[in-house]
This record gives structure tokens, sequence and C-alpha cells, in this order.
């Protein structure tokens, strides 16, 4: 179940749609996290949840005019009709008087790289081990009850702008 999906939009296209209705810049941040929660109550595991969460953000810019919209999906048809109402809506905003462009790449920037744990992997695949010596630690410690949480996560995140950047990373999270 949590093997990495790899992003099934096509982020080229996006920003290049974005460009052809006229906008003047834009960028596209998708981002995926499956995500993992134990919770612990009277000293044991009580609740375990898992859910993926998607989210698209779109950075859009025509005459001076900064558009920031949210989609939390992967369709990129909702994408694509986001950016046709942006069109039809950034008009009416004023012009940002913080604006700058979107800078060139950096021919030298690359994602970060080895972010990924395998033992958090592990855990998001079979929680049971980890939760147990949890379970064990507080038994042998004395501790007469216990509560809190496990977090973690798998997260993927690609970026492209109407500049040329195009970058993806992987990365998990535990707390």
């Amino acid at each position: 179940m949590y093997e990495v999906i790899l992003m099934s939009i096509d982020l080229g296209r996006v920003i290049n749609y974005a460009l052809n209705k006229g906008f003047d810049e834009a960028a596209i941040l998708l981002q995926r996290s499956e995500r993992l929660m134990i919770k612990f109550a009277n000293s044991q595991p009580s609740v375990a949840q898992n859910w993926i969460e998607y989210t698209a953000s779109l950075y859009l810019v025509k005459d001076k005019r900064i558009m920031i919209s949210t989609v939390e999906s992967f369709s990129e048809e909702e994408i694509l009709g986001r950016i046709n109402d942006a069109i039809n809506q950034i008009n009416s905003l004023e012009r940002s008087f913080i604006y700058a462009p979107l800078p060139e790449p950096d021919i030298n920037a690359k994602p970060l790289q080895n972010l990924v744990s395998s033992k958090v992997l592990e855990f998001l695949r079979d929680p049971g081990e980890v939760s147990e010596i949890i379970v064990n630690k507080a038994f042998n410690e004395r501790i007469e009850r216990f509560a809190g949480t496990i977090d973690s996560s798998l997260n993927e995140r690609c970026l492209a702008t109407s500049k040329g950047f195009e970058a993806c990373e992987r990365s998990t999270y535990f707390s």
C-alpha cells in the first residue's frame, strides 16, 4: 500500500495551459502524503488511521496581479478548471506591490537526496512491531498508564514553473 506512486499530472502541460490562457507566469506544486497515525490510550494502541492527502497549489500572475489557488485533488481536469476560473477573476485583483518575477532556474539546483528512511517505510507497512515495543517499554518501566500518538508519513512533492524549473523530491516523517 505504501509504494510510491509517481505524480500522474503532466506539470509542463499544466504550465503551458496557464500561459496559453493568458497568464504571464505560472507555477504548480503537487504534494502527496501517505500518513499513518497510531493512537495510544490506557497503555495500549486504540486507533490506527491511515490516509492519503493530495494537494495541487497554483501560483498564477498576469500584469503583476498574483493569484494563488489550491486544489485538494490530483485531477488534471480540476486543476485546468481552476486555471480557467482564475483567468476570469484575476483582472479584478489589484496589482501587487510586492510582485517579483519567478527566478530563472539554477542549473546546479538538485532535489534534496536521502530524505527517505527505510525504517519509516517499514513502520508504514507494519506498525505492529513499534507499537509493541512502546507498550513493552512502558510496562518494563512500571508506567501505570500512558497515552499519545505516533505520526508518520511518506511525502512526495513536485514543482514546475514557467521559467523552466521542474523537480521532485521524496521524504519521510516520524514523530
